[in-house]
């Protein structure tokens, strides 16, 4: 199961988080106007890797939100709630991928 290390969720700083893994992976969710994407995290915590993006909200929207844009939890929340039970980078490209 991650832990939720950093989440700024629409504050000036942006709109990310940081989770981290039992087996020491990480991964950065950074959400923008131009889309949303999923990095792996290396030395220093910089991202390394992109594991999924998509640079339409809408198709981000239809992912993580089933396309309501009116769910009381935010797109950033949503993505964290599908990703926190994973144990590692693998199966959070599984999970992504289905």
């Amino acid at each position: 199961m991650a832990e939720i290390k950093t989440y700024k969720n629409g504050e000036k700083a942006g709109t990310f988080s940081q989770l981290d893994f039992d087996n020491g992976e990480k991964i950065f969710i950074s959400i923008a106007q131009s889309g949303v994407k999923i990095s792996k995290i290396g030395f220093l915590s910089f991202p390394t890797k992109t594991i999924w993006q998509t640079n339409n909200l809408d198709d981000a929207f239809t992912i993580f939100m089933n396309g309501n844009y009116t769910n009381p939890l935010g797109l950033l929340d949503s993505i964290i709630d599908k990703l926190i039970d994973c144990n590692s980078i693998e199966e959070v490209k599984q999970k992504l991928n289905r």
